[in-house]
């Protein structure tokens, strides 16, 4: 079976503006964007609402733990790609298929619009005095380039 006529299916069920099963335990079909699912409802539910669908082909949960889940995103009503999940949590077998990589690149870089930016390292007021600001490794701006090896 070729993608597009996966896409053509009828699905069981469309799950709309809801990321979340996108990002597992141990796999992740988004790992263009560096977000759990639960960081990305408030993108796909609020300024991205309504561009998201996951449609679900064949969703079986064995006994509670264990399931099998054919699916595929689609974004603004084109589809992007198709997802597999398997195994306990759907962690043992994992698989993404991207179709329209040029669809999926905008669909990440809008999503990471909107979340917000981690900023690590030190942090500073501009107009404050930061220690070790010109003077680190044995040597300073000034120019004193000692050697203490």
């Amino acid at each position: 079976m070729t993608p597009n006529e996966l896409y053509a299916r009828d699905p069981e069920s469309v799950v709309r503006d809801d990321l979340y099963a996108l990002k597992g335990c141990y796999y992740d079909h988004l790992p263009e964007v560096e977000a759990q699912g639960f960081e990305l409802a408030p993108v796909v539910e609020g300024p991205m609402r309504g561009r998201f669908e996951l449609r679900f082909y064949r969703r079986h949960n064995f006994d509670h733990r264990r399931v099998w889940s054919l699916y595929a995103l689609f974004f603004d009503g084109a589809p992007v790609m198709v997802l597999q999940n398997a195994g306990r949590e759907g962690d043992d077998h994992h698989r993404r298929i991207v179709t329209d990589p040029d669809k999926l690149a905008l669909a990440v870089t809008l999503i990471r619009s909107h979340l917000g930016v981690q900023v690590s390292g030190d942090v500073a007021d501009p107009a404050s005095e930061v220690d070790g600001l010109t003077t680190f490794y044995n040597h300073d701006l000034q120019g004193h380039f000692e050697t203490h090896w």
